[in-house]
């Protein structure tokens, strides 16, 4: 088992067990340009509520690593905590919101509903089944489920704020054709928002348990394979 950080909390209210991720990153460069690179595949094994980060026996010895906790244990309780990171960056107002289940409830009710909550910045244990959501998401550690690539290779690059331009085509085949081939929405790794804000949203896809165990086997051991990459790159000139 291993600890993934999933920012998005749609995605982490959404994402089943046994669902495969993709990750990419993306970095800025000296010229302008904007840098992608695929980091992982990953495998999710198990959902936990933000409550298994301070209890279960797996992560109680790294909790000092994790960030966005939200809370701490107190009083048989759970007291909201974002002391460590400056008052700009708190939820203070919506702490509750992102690691709550609401499925079936707008914010503005949720908030109503939990007031008492948001004032006192606590809530009894007692109360968190039917509050949390277990959005806290753990991965595989097996070899042939997840991996994680130490040194991770050019994918793409994008300016102007335009679609990406993929550099590597054979992982362009293996991550987002394969993407659309499974899905009636075809969509870039960078999609135009005018905000600048979100610019790199998920790309969600079904695909059948036998070809999806498939496609990550193939896809972990591209990622595996300096050779298969290398071979892949596309000429700068093209």
């Amino acid at each position: 088992m291993t600890t993934g950080m999933i920012c998005r909390q749609d995605l982490r209210n959404s994402i089943k067990e046994g669902s495969i991720v993709v990750s990419f990153s993306f970095t800025p460069t000296a010229s302008g340009e904007i840098q992608y690179r695929l980091c992982a595949v990953a495998t999710v094994e198990q959902r936990l509520d933000q409550r298994g980060l301070q209890s279960d026996r797996r992560l109680v010895p790294f909790k000092h690593l994790y960030l966005n906790g939200l809370i701490k244990p107190e009083r048989h309780g759970w007291r909201y905590d974002e002391t460590d990171r400056g008052r700009s960056y708190q939820h203070n107002t919506d702490w509750l919101w992102r690691i709550a289940d609401h499925r079936v409830i707008t914010q503005a009710n949720f908030n109503k509903k939990h007031e008492a909550i948001y004032r006192e910045g606590w809530f009894p244990d007692a109360a968190a089944h039917g509050l949390l959501r277990g959005n806290y998401i753990l991965f595989a550690t097996s070899a042939d489920l997840t991996f994680v690539a130490p040194n991770p290779p050019e994918v793409a690059r994008s300016s102007d704020k335009k679609p990406e331009r993929w550099t590597n085509r054979l992982f362009e085949e293996m991550t987002v054709k394969m993407a659309w081939s499974f899905s009636t929405k075809k969509r870039d790794l960078r999609v135009d928002n005018p905000c600048g804000r979100n610019v790199h949203r998920q790309i969600h896809f079904k695909m059948p348990p036998g070809e999806a165990a498939k496609w990550r086997a193939d896809l972990i051991a591209a990622l595996v394979a300096p050779g298969a990459m290398a071979s892949s790159k596309l000429d700068a000139a093209r």
